[in-house]
């Protein structure tokens, strides 16, 4: 059994990366690549992960970012930390934290509660 790849596969992507794509294409904008964690793993998979483990939502904020700004982490709308992010070469946004890192963050906040 293969393992559908949404970077390359229209219809597998969720509705949200479909419809940044489209947004993308249709103002002629370089291709929409979603954001990742450090080691190149789709930020949305980890996020999905942990909100169905957990039942919060999860939230990447900046209000009025400047380029270099760290972001808010929220579980829930509760500030659980912050995480740098920069825009890669190919277009993308890194966040400068391994998953590993980012699940121990979230559990470490649920688990605080």
């Amino acid at each position: 059994m293969t393992q559908t790849d949404p970077e390359s596969d229209d219809e597998s992507r969720p509705k949200w990366w479909q419809r940044a794509v489209d947004h993308f294409e249709a103002h002629d904008l370089v291709p929409y690549q979603p954001p990742r964690f450090e080691d190149g793993t789709l930020k949305h998979t980890v996020e999905a992960e942990l909100e169905r483990r957990f039942g919060v939502t999860i939230t990447l904020r900046c209000k009025n970012a400047d380029v270099g700004d760290d972001w808010t982490v929220l579980v829930d709308g509760r500030p659980v930390g912050t995480v740098g992010r920069y825009r890669s070469r190919d277009g993308y946004t890194v966040y400068e934290i391994e998953p590993d890192e980012f699940r121990d963050l979230i559990r470490s906040a649920v688990h605080d509660e």
